[in-house]
């Protein structure tokens, strides 16, 4: 599977995620990690996304800066 097509999967499965795979990918690696961030492009999960941005990882917390302004809410963001 493509990048592109792998992205698409992951926002799709967003709309009606396992959260026990989201679980587990989210204490996974920095890929997997990722993975788990853009399912918020559609679950608009606005908890993944403020611990996306405390990642250890600088390309996580990349993601989740992007998904900040379209998920989360002026309170959050004001955090």
């Amino acid at each position: 599977m493509h990048h592109q097509d792998r992205m698409r999967h992951m926002i799709e499965f967003g709309k009606n995620p396992d959260l026990n795979i989201l679980s587990t990918l989210e204490l996974g690696n920095v890929f997997e990690r990722q993975l788990a961030l853009v399912t918020c492009f559609s679950s608009l999960d606005s908890a993944r996304v403020l611990r996306g941005l405390q990642d250890a990882s600088g390309f996580v917390r990349a993601l989740a800066i992007k998904l900040a302004a379209f998920v989360l809410s002026e309170s959050e963001l004001l955090e």
